[in-house]
């Protein structure tokens, strides 16, 4: 996907020794998982983007500083019926921050194989994997996960020179907002 490297390569400066984001860099991906989304195009297309990004972005420490990368999905967990259930399905951070590209890797081999298995994940902690939850989601709490965005880069890894950078993949607009995000 040339348009996904030359869009980052926008944000992230000018490609240097074929490297897209040139150190130091941090990048929240923001994954939407809503029901719109669906699962075959979560398998069949968000997955492989993300894989590419994941390649392109290249997370990995080097001579200039870290291109350090962190994943987020929402929704983040399934309805449980609690009282402290929000019913929009939050976000939650899959991968915190870092410049270990095996991390990633693992994780989207083990959804690929849960793809071609059962296809979802049920439970009430799929935040623990790229795995699209059973049953979806109506709402899309675009909101919760830039929140959680903001949260990674400034007040866990703020303060440490990087370039911040938030790359967002959904289908949609929010279905709610949230005054100051």
């Amino acid at each position: 996907m040339t348009v996904l490297g030359f869009g980052l390569e926008l944000l992230c400066g000018v490609r240097v020794s074929g490297q897209v984001c040139v150190s130091p860099v941090d990048i929240v991906m923001v994954l939407d998982r809503s029901v719109s989304v669906g699962e075959t195009n979560w398998n069949n297309q968000v997955l492989p983007a993300v894989r590419e990004l994941v390649n392109i972005i290249d997370p990995r420490t080097d001579a200039l500083g870290q291109t350090r990368l962190a994943l987020v999905v929402f929704p983040g967990f399934e309805r449980d019926g609690s009282p402290s259930d929000d019913r929009s399905g939050g976000a939650s951070t899959v991968i915190s921050m870092t410049a270990n590209k095996a991390q990633f890797t693992d994780m989207l081999d083990a959804a690929d194989a849960i793809a071609s298995g059962a296809g979802c994940q049920s439970g009430s902690t799929p935040s623990s994997s790229m795995s699209y939850p059973c049953g979806g989601w109506g709402a899309t709490p675009t909101w919760l996960a830039l929140s959680e965005a903001d949260n990674i880069l400034y007040t866990l890894n703020g303060g440490n020179g990087a370039r911040k950078l938030v790359v967002v993949i959904t289908d949609g607009a929010p279905s709610n907002t949230k005054s100051g995000l």
